[in-house]
């Protein structure tokens, strides 16, 4: 498979190559794991978006997702304002952590998400991407921003979150 990847990657001026994927292994680790609707769900670590879906199963489960029917506009407001602020969120602390150091646990915590759901406006949707919060803090309305850490780790971070993916091959599905 690597003899085929490679050298499409080669010829689309991609970086990927042969030595990179004979070196590549595998690491086994411990999923995250996370309750919702009485059910455990287990998800990929914080080196892939498995912390998001995660933290989104937590907030929708600290918030009154359960009194509103799935296919009502205040389920789907709700839903779409837990997702801005899950990807505000994604941009500052979510990486590898085999790089840095990821809240995990912080960001999955019921108190986190119950202070993070404190900042959607049930009548109102929010403008653009909310500012990120401040996992392990007890402000997180985003006036005490400050320096973040995406500031600090921006230029070795966008190199530690790439995925591999076919969508950009000629004539492949369109990028999601």
């Amino acid at each position: 498979i690597a003899r085929k990847i490679c050298p499409h990657h080669e010829r689309q001026g991609g970086l990927l190559r042969l030595a990179d994927l004979a070196a590549f292994g595998v690491r086994l680790e411990e999923p995250l794991a996370v309750r919702f609707a009485e059910c455990d769900v287990y998800c990929c670590g914080a080196w892939s978006q498995g912390v998001s879906m995660a933290q989104t199963l937590a907030m929708l489960e600290a918030s009154a997702a359960r009194a509103l029917r799935p296919d009502s506009p205040d389920y789907m407001h709700l839903l779409t304002e837990i997702y801005k602020l899950v990807f505000a969120d994604r941009e500052p602390y979510v990486a590898d952590p085999q790089f840095f150091d990821v809240p995990v646990a912080a960001l999955l915590s019921d108190d986190y998400a119950r202070q993070r759901l404190r900042a959607i406006d049930r009548f109102r949707a929010s403008p653009g991407m909310p500012a990120p919060g401040r996992p392990g803090c007890n402000k997180v309305d985003g006036s005490e921003r400050g320096r973040s850490r995406n500031e600090d780790v921006a230029p070795r971070a966008r190199q530690t979150q790439v995925a591999l993916s076919f969508h950009d091959a000629p004539g492949g599905p369109p990028a999601p």
